[in-house]
């Protein structure tokens, strides 16, 4: 293949489709590598196969972004040489990016099922145990993956890409319509925040009322020490809390005026649902 040329005779390069298994970067992360490329150039050079981009196309982007592809000279582009180019996409991008296991399942998946294109495969698909050894997860999940990929509607595929969806989610929703899918999910999600809001209160009732159980035991405990206690003791308990004793007898005294004699509310209660 003759040497690449820079995309001033090339106004656009497209990516490779071995380049497009794996998810694009977007959001904060692509913004950073904009900002990095602006303040640093292209730290490595953009693989090209085939006169596309089979690794670099987020580099690409970025240099597209920042309206800099004037800058873009020979040396910034390379021909991959290599026998084997999807390990090759495999291997930079696995490697470089932090992607869960739900989007190297899919990635494997989609290995599996769409074809590879003029290289080594094209005679013979890639196995489902060999790309989940490649993509580092379990055959089974590559095979959950895969019918993601069959029935899923793209929005959830992509969520799923992006690491937006967990496989397992996408699962639970595919055997719906595709045009049903997205509703199914935000329903799946509201009922699961229901529960969770159920469970939370449930928590927050326990705890009110293991503490309002405790304060009831620790005055018990008191109660029987005040007991034991002899008038010397009793006298100096009174003696260092009295100001605090006072004003707790105070509010006591008005709030039986106020509701009542018959009414009235014991002092115990109150310090236990305080």
């Amino acid at each position: 293949m003759p040497a690449p040329t820079a995309p001033s005779a090339k106004p656009e390069l497209t990516a490779h489709p071995l380049a497009d298994i794996f998810p694009l970067m977007e959001g904060a992360d692509f913004d950073a590598l904009v900002k990095d490329i602006e303040d640093n150039w292209l730290r490595e050079p953009i693989a090209l196969y085939e006169d596309k981009i089979l690794d670099g196309r987020n580099r690409y982007r970025a240099v597209v972004k920042a309206k800099l592809q004037h800058k873009l000279k020979e040396e910034n582009f390379r021909t991959y040489p290599g026998p084997d180019p999807l390990a090759f996409v495999i291997s930079a991008n696995v490697l470089r990016r932090h992607l869960n296991e739900s989007q190297r399942a899919l990635v494997a998946a989609r290995i599996v099922t769409t074809k590879l294109g003029d290289n080594q495969h094209k005679n013979g698909s890639i196995s489902t145990d060999k790309a989940a050894k490649m993509l580092s997860v379990s055959e089974a999940t590559v095979k959950t993956a895969k019918e993601v990929v069959e029935k899923a509607a793209p929005e959830i595929k992509e969520k799923v890409l992006k690491g937006e969806l967990r496989l397992g989610a996408a699962k639970d929703i595919i055997d719906k319509p595709k045009d049903q899918q997205l509703a199914e999910l935000e329903r799946v999600r509201e009922q699961r925040k229901a529960e969770q809001e159920k469970k939370r209160k449930v928590r927050l009732a326990a705890k009110t009322t293991s503490k309002a159980n405790q304060a009831m035991t620790d005055l018990d405990d008191f109660k029987k020490k005040w007991a034991s206690f002899n008038e010397m003791q009793r006298k100096g308990f009174v003696v260092t809390f009295m100001d605090e004793l006072a004003k707790i007898i105070e509010d006591e005294r008005k709030q039986r005026a106020m509701i009542g004699d018959g009414g009235s509310v014991n002092l115990a209660t109150q310090i236990a649902t305080h």
